[in-house]
């Protein structure tokens, strides 16, 4: 991606802005050629980036808070599931009889919140005893039987 904004400077040594689509000129208040370069930088960078374009552009940030590349990268967690310890846990501290079987519901099934919650009385055979299950996106259900209730 080409930068947009290029860098000027005044004859009496101020360092400008300027938007290589519009034209427009603005100041950056300094005449430190290192620190218009961060400026600068910090521009282009937030122009590829529109949630800190709009704050850049109201200058309520000047430049970047943290350069892109100084942000630290992610540390992930192995996943792992709930044990069957841990939903008792969770179902006795809930005071929220609904919420507790929609606990209830995910635990026996294996359907994430979403899918549950798009679940409708026709997603249920009660003469099969079966349950559909999101095989075709959300809220798209197969069979999947129904067990029963163990303590």
């Amino acid at each position: 991606m080409k930068p947009q904004f290029g860098l000027i400077q005044r004859p009496w040594g101020v360092f400008y802005l300027k938007n290589k689509l519009t034209g427009e000129q603005t100041t950056l208040k300094t005449r430190d050629r290192a620190e218009a370069q961060r400026l600068l930088q910090a521009y282009n960078d937030a122009e590829s980036q529109p949630h800190l374009n709009h704050a850049l552009g109201m200058e309520w940030l000047l430049k970047s808070v943290i350069p892109r590349l100084l942000w630290p990268r992610p540390v992930f967690q192995q996943k792992r599931a709930i044990t069957a310890a841990e939903r008792c846990a969770i179902a006795a501290r809930e005071p929220n009889p609904e919420r507790r079987d929609f606990y209830e519901l995910l635990w026996h099934t294996g359907a994430s919140q979403t899918d549950a919650a798009c679940l409708t009385a026709e997603d249920i055979d009660w003469d099969q005893h079966t349950l559909a299950d999101p095989a075709d996106g959300p809220c798209r259900w197969r069979a999947l039987p129904l067990v029963e209730k163990h303590g």
